[in-house]
């Protein structure tokens, strides 16, 4: 028996100058449940030189992740 389910995804990027330095990648249940969060260092040496900054990029992502999260369980809620 195949199952499916329907998720929204969530990608984003740390930029420092023209390079890369952190990938973010989150997938959200689509009633706002089994949500999935990542990040991978790409550029060490960047990320050393500006982790605060990477740092604040991936608050301001996993701030993001969360209001589509919200929305999407306020909405199940609303449909009942």
């Amino acid at each position: 028996m195949l199952k499916t389910d329907k998720t929204t995804s969530l990608t984003g990027q740390s930029i420092i100058g023209n390079d890369m330095v952190m990938s973010f990648n989150a997938n959200i249940g689509q009633e706002g449940n089994g949500s999935t969060f990542s990040s991978n260092v790409l550029n060490q040496e960047l990320y050393a030189a500006n982790r605060v900054e990477c740092r604040k990029d991936k608050d301001e992502f996993e701030k993001k992740m969360y209001e589509i999260q919200d929305n999407l369980i306020d909405e199940k809620e609303a449909a009942k």
